[in-house]
């Protein structure tokens, strides 16, 4: 894979904040991101559930094995969202 999965999820995030600045950083080559069909291709991956995300939460919790004790403190905090 040429890409980390972290980072395609950034990507993924840029991507639904702002698609004209996605675009304009990819094509300037601002930023190493990857073409929409890649990211088309991974959201297609994932299945669409209600509840908690699976994947994600496994995501911060191997983020947070990396992490001291005093680092790990925090809260998850959700609201509201809106779909494209």
């Amino acid at each position: 894979m040429r890409y980390e999965i972290e980072w395609l999820l950034e990507c993924l995030l840029i991507g639904v904040k702002s698609p004209a600045t996605y675009e304009h950083l990819r094509v300037n080559k601002i930023l190493p991101l990857p073409s929409e069909d890649t990211l088309r291709k991974m959201i297609s991956s994932m299945s669409p559930e209600f509840g908690f995300n699976d994947f994600a939460l496994q995501c911060i919790k191997r983020n947070l094995k990396k992490k001291s004790l005093p680092e790990r403190y925090g809260s998850l905090m959700w609201d509201e969202m809106s779909i494209r």
